[in-house]
């Protein structure tokens, strides 16, 4: 991996959607983090393989697949607002790109419409936790910010980052928010970070988060990570995701996060 990312990472946070424990309204502790102004700077003669600031998404075709994570909507799924997730990260930035039904995820005109993102970042099923959506419960950090305006507009994703503070190990249906006590018990605000993001059309979002502040805790393999997508703060879409058979009102379509290798090659 780089060695801009040896460095640290910076800070994500989401949280879920329709379960026990969204995290909007929450106090965020900036100095619980260390300031996003204090995350070294990407080297300026570094040139990503992927350009979120062109209106396009063609350079994902260029990538090598089989450093590409890939999770696609299935047939009956509880949450179908997305259709399909592609991670990619050279060590450098965690590079993602959704595509989301603009049917469902439709007018953001006043709207509070956002995005999380949930990571497993040292790659072990015995930390972090969050069965209320993954069922390997290995959240390490959540991710939560919005994607467009009042007015509408697109915005560029600068979220804030929650830590997993709650029950680690033991089974996954103990790593819960609700097993946890709430909210207040299970997550830790952890400060924000500046993000890079662009609409492309009207059903793709686009994005990057920088590595940095806390680099040193991923697994040297990869990581796992889960999005979520939102209407006015109500889950409309999850990958990934299986079908969902259960009762009305009732989630159950659980399943591990998406595995992301780090692409070496890019070194």
């Amino acid at each position: 991996m780089k060695a801009n990312w040896k460095i640290a990472l910076m800070c994500l946070t989401m949280v879920a959607f329709a379960v026990s424990c969204n995290p909007k309204n929450q106090p965020t502790d900036p100095g619980t983090t260390p300031s996003t102004d204090s995350v070294p700077s990407v080297d300026p003669g570094y040139v990503s393989p992927i350009n979120v600031k062109d209106n396009s998404v063609a350079d994902w075709d260029a990538l090598d697949p089989t450093k590409v994570a890939v999770a696609n909507m299935t047939e009956e799924p509880f949450f179908d607002g997305l259709k399909q997730l592609k991670v990619y990260s050279d060590g450098v930035y965690i590079n993602y790109m959704l595509v989301f039904d603009p049917t469902i995820y439709t007018s953001h005109v006043g709207a509070k419409d956002g995005m999380h993102i949930y990571m497993n970042i040292d790659n072990s099923a015995e930390t972090g936790g969050f069965f209320d959506l993954f069922a390997d419960a290995a959240v390490d950090l959540m991710f939560e910010g919005e994607l467009f305006d009042d007015a509408g507009s697109p915005v560029p994703y600068s979220p804030t980052m929650h830590r997993w503070v709650g029950q680690e190990g033991g089974l996954p249906s103990e790593r819960s928010c609700d097993a946890a006590g709430g909210w207040d018990v299970a997550w830790e605000a952890a400060g924000s970070v500046k993000g890079e993001s662009q609409i492309v059309g009207d059903n793709i979002i686009e994005g990057r988060l920088v590595i940095g502040l806390i680099s040193d805790k991923f697994a040297a393999e990869g990581f796992g990570i889960g999005f979520d997508i939102q209407q006015n703060w109500e889950g409309v879409g999850l990958l990934p995701q299986l079908d969902a058979q259960g009762e009305q009102g009732e989630f159950i379509g659980r399943t591990n996060m998406l595995f992301v290798p780090f692409d070496e090659s890019e070194e």
